[in-house]
Parts: structure tokens; sequence; C-alpha cells
């Protein structure tokens, strides 16, 4: 058992209702649930009865209570004491992002408002990662069939992004609005080299369009990237969910590019349940619940 669990406990035998619970917890009603569930069946008990809309501990849960409540005082008495160290049982999540993805940080700054004990490992290059190991990382972020590194990977699908060219302002094409990639033929790129053996996507995509790419440089770096095209020494491609990163330097133009084929899926996976801890769990529901992730739909 982990003290989130613990203070979940407390709040429900406060409220004696489990939707308020999840409310105040800002997680769904049954990811409540089932944190509640793998305590009592931790504990080898039942702890709470239900009494028409509400629920009230039983005999077990009260004694449990009792003890919860003496134990986390204790905490923080202990924490009080110590005074340089968190006020709380610190746990750490290992995260697997390709690229920045700026919806999962908005995600970590409403998680971390309820869950200020959880710290974060957070790896936004595992596309530069050989051999990825699924059971060091508690959430991989990464895009579907871009690589065949991820290609094993089973998981929910949460955005499909529009690949969007990205040129210098000074650039002839960077009056138009859209681009037939056609016409990039005898452009010079900067591709994003995700470790030696692996470039980025567009790169395949042109290749299945009919012609090569003449590469001029190739970085693992995005700040690299941008610079390369804001000094106007070749073109290159971004997703719409890193375009932030692009949209607001001053020598930057970004085209929408007139073939559907230039869309990444990006998809959301975490590790096997049995390697999950139990913060981990909760975690993983409230990414889902906050995501509106249908489990049933993995791939």
């Amino acid at each position: 058992m982990e003290l989130n669990q613990l203070k979940y406990f407390v709040l429900i035998a406060e409220l004696q209702n489990l939707s308020k619970a999840a409310e105040r917890l800002n997680i769904s009603q049954p990811s409540l649930s089932k944190s509640i569930s793998r305590l009592e069946k931790e504990l080898g008990t039942q702890l709470f009865d239900r009494v028409g809309k509400k629920i009230v501990l039983n005999e077990q849960g009260r004694v449990f209570l009792a003890g919860v409540q003496e134990s986390l005082q204790e905490l923080e008495n202990i924490a009080a004491v110590v005074g340089n160290f968190s006020r709380e049982y610190r746990v750490r999540l290992n995260l697997g992002i390709f690229w920045s993805q700026s919806l999962i940080i908005d995600c970590l700054k409403e998680f971390v408002k309820i869950h200020d004990n959880v710290d974060f490992n957070i790896n936004c290059n595992i596309g530069s990662i050989e051999h990825l190991d699924t059971d060091y990382f508690d959430m991989m972020i990464y895009p579907k069939d871009a690589d065949p590194v991820f290609k094993k990977y089973k998981g929910h699908i949460i955005a499909r992004e529009r690949f969007k060219l990205v040129l210098n302002k000074a650039h002839p094409l960077a009056s138009k609005k859209t681009v037939d990639i056609q016409d990039l033929k005898d452009e010079q790129f900067v591709f994003i080299q995700h470790s030696r053996r692996r470039i980025e996507q567009p790169y395949h995509l042109c290749l299945s369009r009919g012609f090569k790419p003449k590469i001029k440089f190739t970085t693992n770096s995005l700040e690299s990237h941008r610079q390369i095209i804001a000094r106007n020494l070749a073109i290159g491609f971004m997703t719409e969910g890193n375009l932030e990163f692009y949209s607001y330097h001053p020598d930057l133009a970004l085209l929408e590019i007139e073939d559907e084929m230039f869309v990444q899926t990006v998809m959301i996976g975490f590790k096997r349940e049995k390697h999950l801890s139990e913060t981990a769990k909760i975690f993983k529901d409230f990414i889902l619940n906050r995501l509106q992730i249908n489990t049933s739909n993995s791939v």
C-alpha cells in the first residue's frame, strides 16, 4: 500500500461518498473504486459497507482508519522535525516521450496539484534508444508505425497530428498557405536523426511519394533543427504537437502540406499492469480519464 492510497481511504471515510471523493481528487469514480478494492485485497478484508447511497466503515474499516490516521499524523510530525525533508513520502515515475508533447505536460500540471509527492523522470528522446525496455518506463508517448522499434507496443491513440512544412520567411515558398510535396523535390532538407539508423518519418513519406529528399543536415536536437531553418540553410518538417516551439520564431513560416499521408498517429502506452506500482496505477487511471481514452480500443 502507498501513501496516496491511504489518503484516498481517509477521504472516502470522511465523505461516505465515492463520487464526491472522486470529484475532490479530480479522478474518475471507477479509478478511485479500483484503488480502494486493491487496498482491501491487500489487507484481505472489506473496509466499507453500503448503506443506501452512502458507503460507511465497517468494524474492520474503523480499526484501520484509526491506525491510518495515527500513522499519517506521525509522518507529519516526523517531517516537521526533520524540516528539510518533504512532508510526504516521495515517489518517482519514469516517462518516455517521443520529443515534446504539450498535451501530456498539461496533464502533469493537473496531476501534481493533487499528488505533489510524485516526482518524474522525463526522457523526451526515446526515439534514439536502440533497445527500449518497456518495463522501465511507466508511460510512453510514441508515434504509431513511424519507426519499426515502436510497432511491437500496444497502446491507445491520443492524437493524429499533421506534419507542417517549416521554412524561413525569406524562402520563395513562404508566401503560400499550402504546398504540394512534389514542389519540394529540389529543396535541401534538415531531418531529425533519432539514432544512427533511424531518421524521422517525413523522409520515408517523401520516398513513398516518388522522390528522395536532398539531406543537407541531420540533427538530434529540436533547437538545432529550428535554428538551421531559421537561418535559411534548409527546410524541414514538424508535427502540430511541437509547433509551439517554432511558431513564435520571427523568421519562420509554417505551411500546410497538400497530402493526407503526412500525418503522425500519436500513441500512449503503459508498463505492464503487473509491473506498475500503486502510484503508477493511480497515474495511469488519471491520464486515461483526463484524456478520455477508451481502453477497449487499444492497438
